[in-house]
Parts: C-alpha cells; structure tokens; sequence
C-alpha cells in the first residue's frame, strides 16, 4: 500500500498554454501562471492581469516552487487512451501471425494469467504507466486482467505516477471461448470480484479526489456467458460506474459468434 501520510508541497509553472475550451476553438494563453496545489490539482489559471498572480508568483518563487518553461515551449493539453490493453504490453511491436482467436488462446490468454503474481504486475505496469505518461498521454482506460492483485497494481501505479486512469477488472466466464487455468470461476465469482474491486479503489486512501476510477469491464461478447453480462449490467446500475468492453469485429456484417450459447451477435466493421 502507497503512504499518503507526507503532505505534497504545491508548485506553479510560467507558461504559454494551448487548450480547447470548446470542441471548435484552440485558445493561446500566454503568459499565464498556473498554480498546481499538494494534491496535483490545478487550483488556477492566472492572465497577466489578475490582482493575484503578483502576490502568488512572489510566494512561490520565494518557496522555491516556481518553474518556467523556456522560450519556444508551451504547455499542451494531455492526450487521452480509451482503450489500452494494460497486461498485453509485453507483446507490444509484435507482429499478428495468427487470427484473433488463435492468439488469444496460445499467445494473450497465457500472458495474461500471469498477472496473478504482484511482482510480475508490477514491472509490468510500471513500465506501461511510465511510457504513456512519457509520451503524453495523461489520462487512459485500462483493461486489466481478472486477478485481484494484478489489477490493484495497475490503479496503484496509475496513483503514484499520477496517471489519471480508468481501471477495470476483467470478466470472462463463458468455458468455450475461456481457457480453464485464465477465466472467472462463474458467473457469480465475476460479479462478486467487479464489485470488490469497485469498493477497494473508490476507498484507497490515495484516491480521495478520484482521479483514478473504477470501471465494469467485461471482456467482450463471446468471453461472457448471459449471467455474467447481466450481473455486470445490474453492477453498473447499482454502483452508476461506466462500462467498457471490446467488441469482436467481422467484415461480413452481424451474425452468431461461433461456439458461443445464447443469443449473442457480435458487431460489424473490420
């Protein structure tokens, strides 16, 4: 568990920023100091001419928590991931030789059970979270995998590092489409583990203002049995947390997915 206990001292930064204050207009601030308090929260964003920028730009430089960016940089909003496979970065830069479900069941599904391990995880999602963040991507949804540990990892990574991030736990439990030794034992153990890892990140002691958040994840379609899918959709009612989920694409339009019980269609588009 992260120790929280030490106060963060806050900070400000001299800089021109570009952001988009509507989904049509690219705003220029030059000039502006923007104050970030202890909990790396921007707690303002002041012009030139606002009667406390003096006042604030004098206590920090004194405190010695005034930065500027050089000439010729500029402050840009961060990009955002929607989807991001966490636990799949060890094969990042591999070719796909195989169709998606041969890869998943020989190659995906294998990696993936080993996040079970703490220190596997860790050096693992330390590295994802520290290479998005490097590249500019400051807010990302994360699939995990479905152990416990392996995804509280993840949400702690994102915490320390200070990623902003949705997490979630993945379910799966439909046994023709799931290996035996990487799948929820049933129904009812995916709803009850979602629902456990809802509580534990909602009341982590390093997650006051929320900024790493739960979601329900099933993992697509095919992996989840009926009950499953249901169970999560009560979930999400109950709990009001966002859902994301991966949907199998094919070229020739909606149809049954193969193997699979029950009235599931998968969407279309390749």
């Amino acid at each position: 568990m992260m120790n929280s206990s030490e106060p963060r001292p806050g900070w400000a930064l001299l800089c021109t920023a570009f952001d988009a204050p509507t989904p049509y207009a690219l705003r220029i601030r030059q000039d502006v100091l923007i104050v970030v308090d202890g909990r790396g929260m921007i707690d303002a964003v002041l012009e030139r001419n606002d009667p406390r920028r003096t006042t604030l730009e004098a206590l920090h430089a004194a405190a010695g928590t005034l930065k500027r960016l050089p000439e010729g940089q500029y402050l840009l909003p961060g990009m955002v991931d929607l989807h991001v496979h966490a636990p799949q970065w060890p094969q990042s830069g591999k070719a796909l030789d195989v169709p998606l479900e041969t890869w998943l069941q020989e190659y995906t599904f294998p990696l993936e059970a080993r996040y079970g391990d703490a220190g596997f995880a860790t050096s693992v999602y330390d590295s994802v979270v520290r290479t998005l963040l490097a590249n500019g991507t400051t807010t990302a949804m994360y699939f995990g995998t479905i152990h416990a540990v392996g995804n509280q990892v993840l949400a702690e990574r994102c915490l320390a590092l200070g990623q902003r991030a949705l997490v979630g736990k993945v379910a799966m439990d439909e046994p023709s489409q799931c290996p035996s030794f990487y799948k929820d034992a049933s129904a009812a153990e995916g709803i009850a583990e979602t629902a456990r890892f809802i509580d534990w990140l909602r009341q982590h002691p390093d997650n006051a203002q929320q900024r790493v958040l739960p979601v329900i994840t099933p993992r697509f379609i095919p992996s989840c049995t009926d009950e499953l899918l249901r169970g999560l959709g009560d979930l999400a009612r109950t709990h009001r947390r966002p859902c994301a989920d991966a949907l199998l694409r094919e070229r020739l339009g909606p149809r049954p997915c193969a193997g699979t019980p029950g009235p599931h269609r998968c969407a279309c588009a390749a």
